[in-house]
C-alpha cells in the first residue's frame, strides 16, 4: 500500500484507523522523512502506537468519523485499513475524502462485497471512482472534498 501510494519527504500522510501501528510501519518504511498522523478510536491501542513513528506527525485518539479538517488538517496521502463490520469501510473512505489536498492519494482496503459494491455506486464528483478487483490500481484525485 505504502508504495502504490508513491510517497515523497515531503507528504503529509494519514492513517485513519491507525490500530497497532502496522500500516504506520509501511509508511516510515516507504518514506522516513513523511510527516505522519494517525486517528486511533481504541484507547489502549493508541497509547501504545510507537512515538518514533509519528516524529514529525502526532497520533489521535478518537473517533475518525467525527473528525474534521480543522483538527486534523488536509493531507495529499492517506492510506488506510478502515474496519469492515456493517459496511464501515465505505464510510470511513468517504469520510477520508474530505481531508485530501488538491491531486492526492488515497489508498485504502475495502471489502468487495455487496454491500460495498451498492453502497459505493458511483461517486458523486469527477475524479473519483470506486476501484473494485483483486489487484491494487491507482487513480489520482483531485479537487477537494
Amino acid at each position: 500500500m505504502a508504495k502504490l501510494a508513491d510517497i515523497g519527504w515531503h507528504d503529509r500522510v494519514l492513517d485513519p484507523s491507525a490500530g497497532t501501528g502496522n500500516l504506520l510501519h509501511a509508511i516510515v518504511d516507504a518514506e522516513p522523512t513523511a510527516k505522519i498522523y494517525a486517528v486511533e478510536i481504541n484507547r489502549a491501542l493508541c497509547d501504545v502506537l510507537p512515538s518514533s513513528l509519528l516524529a514529525d506527525g502526532e497520533a489521535f485518539c478518537a473517533d475518525f468519523l467525527a473528525c474534521t479538517t480543522e483538527q486534523l488538517g488536509r493531507f495529499n496521502k492517506v492510506l488506510m485499513n478502515p474496519p469492515f463490520h456493517n459496511g464501515a469501510d465505505i464510510a470511513h473512505i468517504k469520510h477520508a475524502l474530505h481531508f485530501l489536498e488538491r491531486d492526492s492519494v488515497l489508498v485504502a482496503i475495502c471489502a468487495n462485497g455487496l454491500v460495498s459494491r451498492r453502497s459505493c455506486g458511483p461517486w458523486p464528483r469527477p475524479g473519483r471512482s470506486c476501484l473494485t478487483g483483486h489487484s491494487p490500481t491507482r487513480a489520482p484525485m483531485s479537487g477537494r472534498y
